[in-house]
């Protein structure tokens, strides 16, 4: 006999838990701008961690709402925007004073150091890290009783598309 193995568990954010977990991040700072436009991007999109942090500034077309990612085994695919995300992600763009490429960076450096020698895309870039200590942190200031991470919003993207009467074959190419 063959040892039963139990079936994976997916956790996914109810309507209410995305909305309360959302309500949950403040948007005065551009740090605070910066971790609502990430959230809003992970769960609009359906994007991996690593995916997200490879992003550029220049790969969004904000036009066409698209963008291609290099995903799993190298696999390019293109990932459309939500206007409530392409919204987020230009406002946290126009609080930006900085010539860095990547599209989500760290703000814990000295103003008067942006042109230093010492900063560039690469180690200002955020880390999986962060972005998933960030969404564990907000999720508990929303009460969400869930463990939470990234890849629980990307379940929560392709769960709300689901029970929204989205065709899986569309949902599994997103």
């Amino acid at each position: 006999d063959l040892m039963k193995v139990s079936d994976r568990e997916v956790t996914f954010l109810t309507g209410e838990e995305i909305e309360r977990f959302f309500s949950a991040i403040p948007i005065e700072t551009i740090q605070w701008k910066r971790d609502f436009a990430i959230a809003e991007c992970i769960y609009s999109t359906g994007l991996r961690i690593s995916e997200l942090t490879a992003l550029n500034q220049n790969d969004v077309n904000f036009e066409t709402l698209e963008f291609a990612v290099r995903g799993k085994w190298g696999k390019l695919r293109v990932v459309y925007l939500t206007e409530t995300a392409r919204d987020a992600i230009q406002d946290y763009l126009r609080a930006r004073n900085d010539h860095f490429t990547p599209l989500f960076i760290r703000h814990n450096f000295s103003e008067a150091n942006i042109n230093s020698s010492l900063l560039s895309d690469d180690n200002v870039r955020l880390t999986r890290f962060f972005i998933t200590n960030m969404i564990k942190e907000y999720g508990l200031k929303a009460w969400v009783l869930k463990n939470l991470h990234a890849h629980t919003l990307r379940h929560s993207f392709a769960t709300t598309l689901l029970t929204n009467w989205a065709d899986i074959r569309i949902i599994q190419e997103l």
